[in-house]
């Protein structure tokens, strides 16, 4: 049982598992999108490497290869939570950061910290198109590190929403508010809607 399962795991399932890329907006940019099925055999894959370990003595003969794909799993499984946080991060703000001359001068500071995500996250996504494996792309060297990195900039943007203003929701003095008043991603979903 031990041999089907790991051969089953290592040839025939994982080698074939892809991740999709799919086009942002009407931009030629790409972004990830894990597909439901990558998602079902790491869970089941996880769930099965994790009863193999416990069977003791009956998977010494396996044990290295085991621990190796349950390495290799916990690092997909790790990598693709961090890599869809930072996807759906960078898609909400690409737009607001980029294409609003307004809202880059009135928040320098926050387009710049932005503009060096929209780098990473760019240049993290050229590279990986070209390899759909799933397992390969997870592979990559200092992949885990840039999204982490990436990540700190989503922590960054929750730390200002704990500085709301409300009454700049309703505010009607728009210019004269310079958004210093109030906290500008409390802002976001109406900006969002707008474009």
């Amino acid at each position: 049982m031990l041999t089907v399962v790991a051969i089953l795991i290592d040839k025939q399932v994982w080698a074939g598992l892809q991740v999709e890329y799919k086009q942002h907006k009407d931009t030629d940019n790409q972004i990830l999108k894990v597909p439901d099925e990558v998602v079902e055999f790491l869970d089941a894959h996880q769930l099965e490497l994790q009863t193999m370990i416990g069977m003791g003595k009956f998977v010494d003969y396996f044990r290295t290869k085991v621990v190796s794909w349950q390495n290799k799993l916990g690092l997909v499984e790790s990598i693709l939570k961090y890599w869809s946080s930072v996807t759906k991060t960078w898609a909400s703000l690409e737009a607001i950061f980029l294409t609003s001359e307004d809202i880059r001068s009135q928040l320098p500071d926050d387009t710049k910290r932005f503009e060096q995500m929209d780098s990473n996250f760019k240049e993290v996504m050229k590279n990986a198109v070209d390899v759909p494996n799933c397992v390969e792309v997870c592979s990559f060297d200092g992949l885990e590190e840039n999204l982490k990195e990436m990540v700190k900039f989503k922590n960054w943007r929750s730390k200002f929403e704990k500085w709301k203003c409300c009454n700049c929701v309703n505010c009607v003095h728009y210019n004269s508010c310079n958004y210093r008043c109030c906290d500008f991603f409390y802002l976001v979903p109406l900006l969002m809607s707008l474009c």
